[in-house]
């Protein structure tokens, strides 16, 4: 077993995205079913309408 240094270690493990807008990551059904679960009025009520 090859040992690595800790950089080459921290370098080497997988990424993760740690800060999103949630703007443009919802799809339009998705966002409805939010809107339903939650009680929660849009004055759009269809995913067609919501693009």
């Amino acid at each position: 077993m090859r040992c690595i240094g800790l950089r080459q270690f921290i370098e080497g493990l997988p990424k993760a995205e740690l800060h999103i807008h949630i703007e443009g990551t919802l799809e339009p059904e998705h966002c409805l079913e939010l809107v339903n679960r939650n009680g929660i009025t849009l004055q759009h009520n269809t995913p067609e309408a919501i693009v």
